[in-house]
């Protein structure tokens, strides 16, 4: 799911990007204004012609390398390579709006892209997360850097997609280091399910952390801390997928789920 938006917000040196709103825009003629050609770029894009759009602006790129707009041309070819799912071209142009042009007005959409290009080549969470953990920087340096923009909220949800990828990758490893069952390897299971719950708690996969290592410790005969794993995903995860399993556990623990239950809630004051 994309929530972001493409098309770049009224430019700072007031040049307006009339691309979505004129139903024809001729292409300029020779010596026309970098303006001119900007707009019909832009055009060109939004029909989805993106190879006519990427010569115009590869080509206001060369031809104007000075102009006040040279921040939108970046961006516009940034675009366009992202339209075609160049994500690596892409991130290269948003890269160079936010180094080069710091007070362009599209500078926070271009740093925003710059973690959505790596979130786009990121691998399944069973592969490596060299990309999502790139993103997850991105997104992260984005909330420092402009915590006043208004796509904030945008960036906060791919923050926690990032940070959500990343702590099923480390529990994926402590699943598979339990599927191997060794002592060395329940020791390792341990360790990345631990470090899961310790970096990432407020991931949607923590039941999966709580039930590996309350495993771990059934297997290992560490009976009290299974007990208090087990027992933390009953009273914190009532949809868990994992439990039955985990009743299954605890009933064969001799330890009823009672016992983990979340305190009753008192009840509310009446409304005066």
């Amino acid at each position: 799911m994309r929530i972001f938006r493409t098309i770049p917000r009224l430019l700072a040196f007031g040049v307006i990007l009339l691309a979505a709103a004129c139903s024809h825009i001729p292409r300029p003629q020779p010596g026309a204004a970098p303006e001119d050609y900007l707009r019909y770029g832009w055009r060109m894009l939004e029909e989805g012609k993106t190879f006519q759009a990427k010569e115009i602006f590869q080509e206001l790129i060369y031809s104007a390398p000075g102009s006040a707009i040279i921040d939108s041309i970046h961006y516009g070819l940034a675009e366009t390579h992202f339209a075609e799912s160049n994500y690596f071209l892409a991130l290269s142009e948003y890269s160079t709006i936010v180094r080069s042009f710091p007070r362009s007005g599209l500078v926070d959409d271009a740093a925003f892209k710059v973690g959505i290009c790596h979130w786009e080549q990121s691998n399944s969470y069973k592969l490596d997360q060299m990309e999502t953990h790139e993103a997850r920087e991105a997104f992260r340096t984005f909330l420092l850097d402009y915590p006043a923009s208004d796509i904030v909220d945008e960036v906060v949800t791919y923050y926690e997609m990032a940070e959500d990828k990343l702590a099923r990758k480390q529990i994926y490893e402590g699943e598979t280091y339990l599927k191997l069952g060794t002592e060395r390897d329940l020791v390792s299971a341990t360790m990345a399910f631990q470090e899961a719950l310790g970096r990432y708690p407020n991931s949607s996969h923590i039941d999966l952390a709580l039930w590996g290592l309350g495993e771990v410790y059934y297997r290992q005969g560490r009976h009290d801390d299974a007990r208090a794993a087990f027992g933390a995903l009953v009273a914190n995860f009532p949809d868990s997928k994992r439990l039955k399993k985990t009743r299954a556990r605890l009933e064969d623990l001799g330890a009823s789920e009672a016992l983990f239950a979340p305190p009753p809630q008192p009840p509310s004051p009446p409304i005066s």
